[in-house]
């Protein structure tokens, strides 16, 4: 071997060997492929292992989920190029599957796979086309005006040996395969069984119900690698799964569970758009929606017409760390909403803890429970359970403070429930709909003091502990409010309709401020008389 091909083998080798290393040099040098400042940001935190975070980044977050690159979420503006930084990214796990430890001289014989999903087949068919693109040398790039191709590296021109694009598959020489194909309707059950080295899940929270997805359905198709989970999407208003993806991108945005967020960038990030392109799109959208404007260019979560509660008052609803127990001293109330049927809505208890009310005006959602479907006895049962569990009583054991126990009379049966539930003193629920709506509305938003910006209406929150509802994180609330508009008819609203009726119960019928207790004598007059009457004293002796 001559000096020059002895260099060129060296070369090679410390470019595989840097590749490996570092994503940023594997997608510029290697694939041809330059990076924006998102991009850039994204794939070196979510290729760095989770335990050199502090050493690289100076912060750590907690790896509740196990994975080498631990959970993350991209929720960032419009026209970012998160498709192409999620190409890039499947390519890059591909050529040195990241995650699979075996011998040097057995890995190459070794499956593996990644897998690429959304709920709309116009996203994965896009990543699908770009990995394509990418490592046939044909991506177009372009910079400044200037439109080129990547110049992919002669060490990965022979990568791709086939593709079935009816299964969104690409296939790699070291044996490798790369899926990107949609969930459609079926809660992604298409993934029964594989195992994956990392999944990307693009424009999530379209997802109808994201929630159940990654659960059973995708987090344990990372096991055997327990490499990495990656969530891109920009929030969409009007999206099924709206409402949890906000909670989980606050949670990644804490560090909280194993998540980590990306958030705060968008079109102005990427400079692969002109800027006079991005200018003119950025001065059209603030001029017909500023709201609109935020959701596209920052990638802010922001809330439509129709939708009744604010995002941004539901998230701050949980501020509690856990259920309460019942306290001496303590005011309860107990909530009822019925629901007997199998298939239809659950029944819903919830425990309301208003001590404090006319004192700090503040209200806590205590505990809860439900059920769908049983015999009306075990659904009598639960409810039973908690009014005993909220009941506390005197020093001397015998004197008991019951919680008050608040039904709906006037729902289906509520008459014959209030006659059999007696014995806990039931108390009939007979505030108007929309008034109990805009009371507990006006209960979450209390105190609420915010500053909208006159050039891209951005919210900068003045009073961050507004509101006098404080609640633990319950899922079925969180995503039946984010969800709730007046038409409410072909909504779940059991637990929203929960919290309805007791928030304005205690806000309309529970005193605000303490009532002192007076005792009546009604012989103080005549007592007053016999003392002032000198005649009547001299006679009583």
């Amino acid at each position: 071997m001559d000096a020059e091909t002895k260099q060129r083998f060296v070369e090679m080798i410390e470019s595989e060997r840097r590749g490996r290393e570092d994503i940023i040099y594997f997608s510029e040098e290697t694939l041809g492929v330059p990076l924006n400042d998102y991009q850039k940001k994204w794939l070196i935190r979510t290729t760095t292992p989770r335990n050199k975070w502090m050493e690289k980044f100076g912060d750590k977050i907690e790896d509740i989920g196990g994975f080498i690159f631990g959970s993350n979420i991209s929720s960032i503006g419009n026209q970012s190029g998160k498709t192409v930084g999620i190409a890039i990214k499947h390519i890059w796990f591909n050529k040195y599957k990241i995650g699979m430890e075996l011998e040097a001289n057995l890995i190459n014989q070794a499956h593996y796979a990644t897998l690429n999903i959304s709920p709309h087949s116009r996203q994965t068919k896009a990543c699908y086309q770009h990995i394509k693109d990418i490592l046939s040398g044909q991506f177009i790039i372009d910079e400044d005006g200037k439109k080129r191709l990547n110049n992919l590296s002669p060490l990965m021109r022979e990568f791709i040996v086939g593709d079935n694009t009816n299964l969104g598959e690409i296939r790699f020489a070291n044996k490798s395969v790369a899926y990107s194909v949609p969930t459609g309707q079926d809660q992604a059950s298409s993934l029964a069984g594989a195992q994956f080295g990392y999944i990307s899940y693009d424009e999530c929270s379209q997802s109808l119900h994201l929630k159940e997805e990654l659960g059973a359905k995708i987090l344990s198709r990372l096991i055997k690698y327990g490499c990495c989970l990656d969530l891109i999407a920009t929030p969409e208003v009007d999206s099924p799964s709206h409402q949890y993806y906000l909670h989980i991108v606050r949670m990644g945005m804490k560090g909280i569970q194993g998540w980590w967020a990306l958030t705060n960038m968008g079109m102005d990030d990427n400079k692969f758009i002109p800027k006079e392109q991005r200018e003119r799109a950025k001065a059209s959208l603030l001029a017909t929606d500023k709201k609109r404007y935020r959701q596209v260019v920052k990638g802010e979560f922001i809330t439509s017409g129709k939708r009744f509660f604010d995002s941004s008052e539901i998230e701050n609803l949980w501020k509690l760390p856990g259920k309460k127990d019942c306290q001496k001293n303590g005011k309860y109330l107990l909530v009822a909403d019925w629901g007997f049927s199998d298939s239809g809505d659950e029944s819903v208890f919830m425990i309301l803890d208003y001590t404090n009310f006319h004192i700090s005006g503040k209200i806590d959602v205590a505990n809860h429970e439900s059920i769908k479907g049983g015999s009306p006895q075990m659904q009598f049962s639960l409810l039973r359970t908690l009014y005993d569990q909220y009941t506390w009583y005197d020093d001397d054991g015998v004197t008991a403070h019951l919680p008050t126990f608040l039904t709906d009379a006037q729902g289906l049966g509520g008459v014959v429930i209030k006659k059999l539930l007696a014995l806990l003193k039931p108390h009939s629920f007979e505030i108007d709909k929309d008034e109990a709506l805009f009371l507990t509305k006006g209960a979450m938003s209390k105190g609420r003091d915010y500053i909208e910006s006159e050039v891209d209406g951005a919210i900068i929150e003045k009073n961050p502990d507004y509101g006098i509802v404080r609640s633990y994180y319950i899922d079925e609330l969180n995503e039946q409010l984010g969800s709730y508009h007046v038409e409410d008819k072909k909504l779940t609203t059991d637990f929203t309709m929960t919290l309805m009726m007791g928030i304005s119960y205690i806000v309309k019928k529970m005193p605000k401020t303490p009532i002192n207790k007076v005792v009546f004598n009604h012989l103080a007059g005549y007592n007053a008389s016999i003392i002032k009457s000198p005649t009547q004293i001299i006679l009583h002796k």
